[in-house]
């Protein structure tokens, strides 16, 4: 796999675990200099763990992991094979035309929460040089280096999206309380499951969201 990035960030994902996971601390909302020591990069102590997040696009050249992807495609989205073809043979010309990624939205139902949808990207669906483009990349492959039966598949006239509604998540924002992290773990153990991963997930979350709000 390889992999190219316009962005970069080291951190040490301990300032996470103390001030987000850690249970036997109460988080200061008012004091978020945690979060500016993570985000610059600075090292929590002498042993860090370090964890790199990036921006940018990468590119899967063994065969085996994208078989999975359209084997998966065809069992539950048969009619989408055009678009995922399309999207492939479109990311040769650097386009992210069909690339599906999460975003965070505020809820419209609830101040209280957030949800994490995932959307595809159609930015250039409608730019005709774009197309043109990726007419010409296409004539100048080998027959067996495109997907001919689902490019055959664009030729309806019926557009095809696909449904990604079920996709996303919903987060509680009470949750990441001290109340509201105690009333889940009673309730959670009145029905014999557990909540601390979920709550852990979502407060890894939460810390992006929150930090990303604060440098605007």
């Amino acid at each position: 796999m390889g992999f190219g990035y316009t962005n970069l960030s080291k951190v040490d994902t301990q300032w996470i675990d103390y001030f987000l996971i850690n249970d036997d601390y109460r988080l200061n909302r008012a004091d978020l200099s945690w979060a500016h020591s993570y985000w610059s990069g600075k090292k929590w102590d002498d042993n860090p763990h370090w964890e790199l997040l990036v921006e940018g696009r990468g590119t899967i050249w063994g065969t085996v992991l994208r078989m999975r992807a359209l084997e998966k495609i065809e069992a539950g989205w048969p009619q989408l094979l055009g678009q995922l073809e399309i999207s492939r043979l479109a990311a040769d010309l650097g386009s992210d035309l069909y690339n599906i990624a999460p975003f965070i939205f505020r809820s419209d139902q609830s101040p209280d929460s957030v949800r994490v949808q995932f959307c595809a990207d159609g930015r250039d669906e409608n730019d005709a040089a774009f197309w043109t483009k990726l007419g010409n990349h296409i004539r100048s492959l080998e027959n067996s280096a495109v997907h001919w039966r689902a490019i055959e598949l664009l030729r309806s006239s019926q557009q095809r999206r696909p449904d990604l509604t079920q996709e996303g998540v919903e987060f509680d924002l009470k949750l990441l309380s001290d109340e509201g992290r105690q009333q889940s773990r009673v309730e959670s153990s009145r029905s014999g499951r557990g909540s601390d991963s979920e709550l852990n997930h979502v407060s890894e979350v939460m810390a992006t969201v929150s930090y990303t709000e604060s440098r605007r």
